[in-house]
């Protein structure tokens, strides 16, 4: 029977992983999630404002992509 791995506190590293951005401080490379908020609010703006900015490589709302651009899929 194999012991459990034990690590002092100390031996552990200093730093979490580095945070992957799609858009700078906006949303997260592979992230998912929902954009919520009240009726007629512009959500539907806000995602596509998005989307146009990761497919082009543009900026969006004044933040800049962290690559190039990507590959986008909207529902139809």
């Amino acid at each position: 029977m194999n012991p459990l791995p034990v690590q002092r506190a100390s031996q552990l590293s200093s730093t979490g992983p580095q945070t992957q951005w799609l858009v700078e401080e906006l949303w997260t490379e592979q992230a998912v999630g929902i954009l919520g908020g009240e009726p007629k609010c512009c959500k539907s703006f806000l995602a596509l404002d998005v989307a146009v900015s990761v497919a082009s490589g543009a900026p969006c709302l004044h933040r800049e992509l962290a690559q190039t651009g990507g590959g986008v899929a909207l529902p139809g």
